[in-house]
């Protein structure tokens, strides 16, 4: 396999001229010098090595078994690290954890329709396979690329064990996708056997001379999986895509053949698997707004992205009077149901019913009894919330936050965990209903995640209908999206 010049991070070509242009790779000296083979030092030890090994192949095999196995003199070797696949700034990135201020607070510039008119324009095509992070998933917002291109495209869905149900395959059904054309990925199983039934899946698709693209969002988990594609086929692992927590990593097409990923592909014979920007979704994000040396905090010294987010929650109860903070980005208050906001929901829960043809109670609208849990609320009771996610977060009185905030904009000083550069702007109020309820007061719809988007979601569990107020300094990064629970078709229930 010929040498490809362009870096394995970002994709940009490699060049030594211009320290400020994009692909500077700086020329790196050796961390081990040879040994030059004229040195007198070099000469003795090889022939200290040879009498030895010489004297020592003379003795009886008996004797021999009682001396240890010693090693031979060592002759020190340059170490490869390959440190010519990367420019200085990938470079940084994977040995060093070390980022520049631009690339924490650099967007995705590009878009699905931009990445899918490329690919279109390949007539070579034969594969699109479209990476979807399910912790960072609104299927209200979701685009399935079959929508914008006339070839095959096969879905695959990452961090499938963040969900309270790992075992999602309602999913597909609420998404509108085929099972035939989409598959999840979970570590409940080993990589290899991911692997073999993710590459038996999309083998139809495949045909000599072929081109498969990986596309899918900022960091949605592109370069991790073209690399367990090599780890599988044990293929150039080191020399393909960087896994990187920083979103934007990757900035250009990146075109791999396929005997890079050894016996991976084995139907895509003089093909290439080709990795592609991330694009940016509909939703916004909080990266720009995070102050650069807490990100460089959140994001962990290891490069898997299995440790960015836990796979397990954090769960925090949540009594009257309470916020949670999350790194001074987003807050999300949770306030309680009164008796006349409960009938007004409840009529208009009957209307909707009733314009969709669904059966409403028999005490028509205008005579409905408020629940005990609404007339008299218990406020021991404490609304669950299971976190997931890695911004730095906290439960504190609601009223103690407000004084901060208003401290904060007095003094012109910004001390919310992450000094974020603006005020909350309220985003949107959300209507949750206990899990153990099965009433048409509420729409199913109204139980909910909080996505916030780059950073997780939140899960909530209350032991009665609460509403909650979320605000951020990014109103569009933050949405509300149907609960894992309720979304379930009786199959996948049962």
């Amino acid at each position: 396999m010929s040498k490809q010049n362009f870096c394995r991070g970002c994709g940009h070509t490699l060049q030594s001229l211009n320290p400020k242009a994009s692909g500077f790779k700086r020329s790196l000296k050796p961390s081990v010098l040879h040994l030059s083979p004229q040195n007198p030092r070099s000469n003795s030890r090889k022939l200290e090595q040879s009498i030895f090994e010489g004297s020592f192949s003379k003795l009886d095999p008996k004797i021999q078994k009682l001396f240890p196995k010693t090693p031979s003199i060592p002759i020190a070797k340059e170490k490869t690290f390959n440190t010519h696949l990367w420019c200085e700034r990938c470079h940084d990135i994977k040995f060093y954890n070390r980022f520049h201020e631009e690339d924490l607070l650099q967007e995705p510039t590009a878009t699905l329709t931009e990445v899918i008119k490329g690919i279109n324009a390949d007539s070579k095509t034969s594969l699109v396979l479209q990476i979807t992070d399910v912790s960072d998933l609104n299927p209200n917002h979701f685009i399935s690329a079959k929508l914008l291109t006339q070839f095959p495209v096969f879905h695959v869905f990452s961090r499938v064990d963040t969900l309270p149900r790992p075992n999602a395959s309602w999913l597909f059904q609420t998404l509108g996708l085929s099972p035939e054309n989409a598959m999840l990925l979970t570590t409940c199983r080993s990589s290899t056997e991911t692997m073999r039934e993710l590459l038996s899946s999309i083998q139809p698709f495949l045909k000599p001379g072929g081109h498969v693209y990986i596309i899918g969002e900022a960091n949605s988990g592109k370069s991790s999986l073209i690399q367990s594609f090599a780890k599988y086929g044990n293929g150039l692992v080191n020399e393909l895509s960087m896994e990187s927590l920083l979103p934007g990593t990757t900035l250009k097409y990146m075109p791999f053949t396929a005997s890079s990923f050894g016996k991976a592909f084995t139907g895509l014979e003089n093909g290439k698997v080709i990795d592609t920007p991330g694009y940016s979704g509909i939703l916004g994000s909080l990266l720009p707004w995070i102050d650069s040396k807490v990100f460089k905090e959140l994001v962990p010294k290891v490069r898997s992205r299995k440790k960015q987010l836990k796979s397990k929650p954090l769960q925090v109860s949540i009594y009257s009077a309470q916020s949670i903070l999350f790194g001074g980005l987003v807050r999300v208050t949770p306030m309680e149901i009164s008796a006349e906001e409960f009938v007004d929901l409840e009529q208009r829960q009957v209307w909707k019913n009733q314009e969709i043809n669904l059966p409403s109670n028999d005490k028509g609208v205008s005579s409905f009894n408020i629940p005990s849990y609404i007339s008299r609320p218990n406020y021991n009771e404490p609304l669950l919330a299971k976190i997931f996610t890695t911004l730095p977060f906290h439960v504190s009185s609601t009223e103690k936050i407000k004084k901060l905030e208003q401290k904060c904009s007095a003094n012109s000083s910004i001390e919310l965990v992450t000094r974020s550069p603006s005020r909350l702007l309220p985003s949107f109020l959300a209507y949750i209903q206990p899990k153990k309820l099965h009433s048409h007061v509420y729409d199913s719809f109204s139980n909910g995640e909080l996505l916030i988007h780059n950073f997780g979601f939140v899960s909530f569990d209350a032991p009665r209908p609460f509403k909650l107020l979320v605000e951020a300094v990014n109103p569009l990064a933050v949405s509300w999206r149907p609960s894992s629970y309720v979304l379930g078709t009786k199959e996948s229930n049962s």
